[in-house]
């Protein structure tokens, strides 16, 4: 396999600058897409159970019994929060146009 070709590009975005934008920003917008799909599939999953444990007044032996769904639909929220900078959540066929 030659990647003389390959190198000799990589050479010449360095020299210029942007070798870093170039190479990197698609694979960040790729593991941003794939995040968001996978926390919203969470959150669905999870959502039924966190209103169950809001409707028993919060209770202690509720959240003993469903603390790993409860902490991954935290989790979610916190991945939205993060990527989503405010900004409204995407539809799913949109995410995966992007992919």
């Amino acid at each position: 396999m030659d990647n003389s070709k390959d190198l000799f590009q990589i050479c010449q975005l360095k020299r210029h600058g942007d070798y870093r934008s170039y190479r990197f920003e698609p694979l960040d917008q790729i593991s941003r897409s794939t995040q968001l799909r996978g926390a919203i599939v969470e959150y669905a999953r999870t959502r039924s159970v966190f209103f169950e444990y809001k409707a028993c007044g919060y209770s202690d032996t509720y959240l003993a019994e469903h603390q790993a769904d409860l902490s991954s639909y935290r989790a979610s929220q916190a991945t939205f929060r993060e990527l989503m900078n405010g900004e409204s959540l995407p539809k799913m066929a949109d995410l995966r146009a992007e992919l």
